[in-house]
């Protein structure tokens, strides 16, 4: 036997197979990198929605005790502002020409 029938040789095809393998579960682990990243993430905000829950509970828990009053505005308190605005504007606009 000759040394070429001896050599080691590698087919085209085992390459690209290799490669292929190798770029795939690069891939996943990326992939798994930024779930984890998103799972960190998707945690502080199931933190944060916790707390505003209960802060939520606690501000009507005061407000049925009547700590705290409501402040509310109807619609003609809204109209009265809007067109208290309106001859400020106007003012101001006269007192400038």
């Amino acid at each position: 036997m000759s040394s070429k029938d001896r050599s080691f040789s590698v087919s085209p095809g085992t390459v690209l197979s290799a490669f292929c393998l190798l770029l795939y579960y690069a891939g996943f682990i990326r992939i798994e990198l930024k779930f984890d990243d998103h799972d960190q993430r998707l945690m502080a905000v199931e933190e944060v929605i916790s707390q505003i829950k209960e802060d939520n509970d606690e501000t009507m828990s005061a407000l049925n005790e009547g700590r705290i009053y409501r402040r509310t505005l109807n619609l003609a308190t809204i109209e009265c502002l809007i067109a208290v605005s309106v001859t400020a504007e106007s003012l101001i606009l006269y007192l400038r020409a």
